[in-house]
């Protein structure tokens, strides 16, 4: 064997050993969670979003499963498995869990706004948003709020079915603020 093809194969022997273990420990999760730290979320299930130039808005959710470890401490304990002070990567902290349905005015403004107003829920558009909407407005449930972000946690669905995991959805409505302009919502005609 030629010197130069030892050099080749040592060379690509190398690269080979040290490039395989990172290429099998990035298959995993490559995204990132807009939940707060404490949440354990290892899919995401569901995920869309839009914007609207012109009446300046960005708005969407992301549908996120939790871990087992999660599911089951939130199965014992409820919504007390997460403390009231979360803060989610973006700084903003969150106020206390509530219980749903989600107040009308929440609904409109993470849900599903009115007809010619699309936000959070509304605008992303995913095939299971009717389901969303209704874990919004079913008893049992618990969302928090930052005022960018509803995030809704679904508890009923554990009751019901006991091999679920829990499922968290983030639903967030962005309003570019333009000078001396009011939200796009409250415009006067």
């Amino acid at each position: 064997m030629r010197l130069e093809n030892i050099i080749y194969w040592s060379v690509g022997s190398f690269f080979a050993i040290m490039l395989l273990p990172s290429l099998f420990g990035s298959m995993g999760r490559q995204w990132t969670s807009e939940l707060p730290s404490q949440f354990d979320a290892t899919e995401r299930m569901s995920r869309g979003s839009s914007s609207n130039a012109e009446r300046g808005v960005y708005c969407g959710a992301i549908i996120y499963m939790l871990s087992l470890d999660q599911t089951k401490d939130i199965r014992s304990k409820g919504v007390a498995v997460f403390a009231s002070d979360l803060t989610g990567p973006d700084g903003l902290k969150y106020g206390e869990w509530k219980p749903t349905p989600v107040p009308q005015a929440l609904y409109d403004q993470f849900v599903f706004g009115p007809p010619d107003h699309e936000v959070g829920l509304s605008c992303s558009r995913i095939s299971d948003e009717k389901y969303w909407r209704d874990a919004a407005k079913t008893v049992g449930n618990y969302y928090t709020t930052n005022g960018k972000a509803m995030m809704l946690l679904n508890t009923v669905q554990l009751r019901e079915h006991p091999m679920a995991y829990a499922q968290v959805g983030y639903f967030y409505t962005h309003f570019k603020r333009q000078e001396n302009s009011e939200l796009p919502s409250k415009k006067r005609n």
